[in-house]
């Protein structure tokens, strides 16, 4: 994870605010338009770790996840790819962190398969990063 960190760190471009736990249920559509709910964890973050938590979330395949960075970058630009698997490491690093704190030792076989799930993604990013 250092290698991730370090790699963030020394990239970190200008700050946006992200919401950073953005789900379909928390996407209105109004007639204005779309409207974003549930606000409490936003923070001044790296916009990618939003297309993280929406590419983990839903579960995106590889596909998905290209017509998604496409849209976002506009292109398939191999140092926004790389850049986005960098933040989606450290959005499953903390989030496996996150709910296994909360869980404690206490984990219900869903829970389990869950956070099993979460530690294989991390291990293959860390992988295909070379980390």
């Amino acid at each position: 994870m250092q290698k991730v960190i370090d790699y963030l760190q020394g990239r970190y471009r200008t700050g946006v605010v992200c919401h950073n736990n953005l789900r379909a249920s928390q996407v209105l559509e109004t007639e204005q338009g779309l409207r974003l709910v549930g606000w409490e964890s936003a923070a001044i973050n790296e916009p990618y770790y939003d297309l993280a938590v929406v590419a983990h979330n839903h579960q995106l395949n590889e596909e998905q996840l290209n017509h998604l960075l496409r849209c976002y970058a506009g292109n398939e630009d191999f140092e926004r790819r790389e850049h986005f698997y960098y933040s989606y490491a450290i959005y499953i690093y903390l989030e496996t962190l996150h709910y296994w704190m909360a869980a404690g030792h206490d984990l219900q076989p869903a829970q389990e398969q869950v956070h099993e799930t979460n530690i294989d993604t991390l291990v293959g990013l860390l992988h295909r990063l070379g980390a």
